[in-house]
């Protein structure tokens, strides 16, 4: 059922704490509330650890974590120096800080709702993917090592993407609420699965070897901003370049080619105006390309417009 355990400041709970089913809270009741943990933390599918109802309560971990539960609660976790690991198919709904000096190792897949990378602090999160919940989730002041990761935006409410001191290598938007971007990013492949990422005003760089992905009523969008790829195409047989959906055909060389996909309404054919979408399209070369291209959008674009009226 329900356990209390109140590790009181100046007290030494050493024990490792597995919890098995029901939930317990953890929390020092007394002012300065921070109760500290130095054994593991093992939390078992169905189970619960609770940081308590009030921000004021943050347990001080100490040893490792594995969560197949779930950590919930208003008080957030702190990860103490030294390295630890974390690991579980759990979820965790608090906020979690590595102070300075922790060096915290994410072995396998996990849903976490925000971390906070203090300076001198290492989180690492190797080829896992990591689903985050809250709205601008990452703060990251220290390191961050994710190459060969996937970064889920997973929440139930609007987000807006963490850019500060941060690489994307694949970006995975899954909110049904939807994503916002706060700066310029490059990225290594995008995939929108569920929700709209807004650009809002921002640009999206895939490299030479990028990709976006995205799945029907489910786009990148945005009255200002772009995203854009450059890479050579060659002679492009019916290519559609980093699946920004601008699908080239030619008989010639174009060379060093940028794709630039916007979605800002265009105006134009004596007045009239565009879908939510349009491409420039600028190859090397630019003569004698005998050149088609198929345009492919999403019925979310058509802005009220009959698809058979587009021209």
């Amino acid at each position: 059922s329900n356990v209390t355990i109140n590790p009181r400041t100046g007290s030494a709970f050493n024990a490792d704490l597995y919890v098995n089913t029901g939930t317990t809270k953890v929390a020092e009741l007394a002012s300065p509330y921070n109760g500290k943990l130095y054994g593991n933390i093992t939390i078992d599918t169905g189970a619960v650890l609770n940081t308590n109802n009030s921000s004021s309560y943050t347990p001080f971990v100490f040893g490792n974590i594995i969560n197949n539960g779930a950590i919930t609660g208003a008080g957030d976790i702190e990860i103490q120096s030294g390295v630890h690991s974390l690991q579980g198919t759990g979820s965790i709904a608090v906020a979690v800080t590595l102070l300075t000096g922790a060096i915290v190792n994410l072995n396998s897949s996990h849903k976490m709702s925000s971390v906070d990378i203090n300076p001198g602090a290492t989180f690492n999160i190797g080829n896992n993917t990591l689903k985050l919940t809250a709205s601008n989730p990452i703060i990251q002041n220290g390191t961050f090592t994710n190459a060969g990761s996937k970064i889920e935006y997973n929440g139930t409410a609007t987000q807006s993407i963490s850019t500060v001191n941060i690489t994307y290598y694949t970006l995975r938007i899954n909110n049904a609420a939807g994503t916002i971007l706060t700066n310029n990013i490059t990225l290594d492949t995008l995939n929108v699965i569920l929700g709209d990422l807004d650009l809002s005003g921002d640009i999206i760089t895939l490299p030479a070897t990028g990709l976006l992905t995205e799945t029907n009523g489910n786009t990148v969008k945005g009255n200002a901003g772009y995203i854009t790829t450059t890479r050579n195409v060659g002679i492009p047989g019916s290519l559609n370049v980093g699946g920004l959906g601008a699908v080239l055909t030619a008989t010639t060389n174009l060379g060093s080619t940028e794709v630039r996909r916007g979605h800002t309404v265009q105006t134009g054919l004596n007045g009239g105006t565009s879908i939510r979408r349009y491409y420039d399209i600028t190859p090397a070369n630019n003569t004698g390309l005998n050149a088609t291209l198929v345009f492919k959008f999403d019925d979310s674009e058509l802005k009220g417009k009959p698809e058979p009226s587009l021209k």
